[in-house]
């Protein structure tokens, strides 16, 4: 099992893959370092809004292009969680629908809410990382909102 990278994208873009892959030097690979962490659970929150805020603000840029590569990757903090099978079944979730060419919008914003929810982030520093926020859900829903 591995995480799957290209070196530059206009947005987060993390693949999961359990198959032999095979790539030029422009792609990058994360092998999960413990077996309490999973690629699938990787995957989730390296993809979230979340993310792509820290990638694109604290990360490696070129013009509007995240670099991908070793050293931000490497910087990139990943929060441990007993919830990991939340984001894993949601991941499994997404890969099924995407071979189906079925939208996964709503369980990409159920992994944003748990990412949100995991660090912890308030209502209006949710509204920071995702302006449109408001639209999809209230401050009383989201502070009610529980990781399970």
């Amino acid at each position: 099992e591995k995480v799957v990278a290209p070196q530059r994208s206009k947005t987060n873009t993390f693949g999961y893959s359990n198959k032999d892959f095979f790539a030029s030097a422009d792609v990058y690979y994360i092998i999960p370092f413990s077996q309490k962490i999973s690629a699938k659970y990787l995957t989730a929150i390296l993809n979230s809004k979340l993310y792509f805020f820290w990638f694109y603000n604290k990360g490696k840029r070129k013009g509007e292009m995240l670099e991908l590569y070793q050293k931000p990757l490497t910087e990139t903090l990943i929060k441990m969680t007993n919830q990991i099978l939340a984001f894993e079944v949601l991941i499994e979730k997404i890969i099924e629908n995407k071979k189906q060419n079925i939208d996964t919008t709503d369980l990409e914003q159920q992994i944003d809410n748990l990412v949100y929810k995991l660090y912890e982030l308030t209502y209006d520093e949710v509204l920071v990382v995702e302006p449109e926020f408001a639209e999809r859900m209230s401050r009383e829903e989201y502070e009610g909102l529980k990781v399970e």
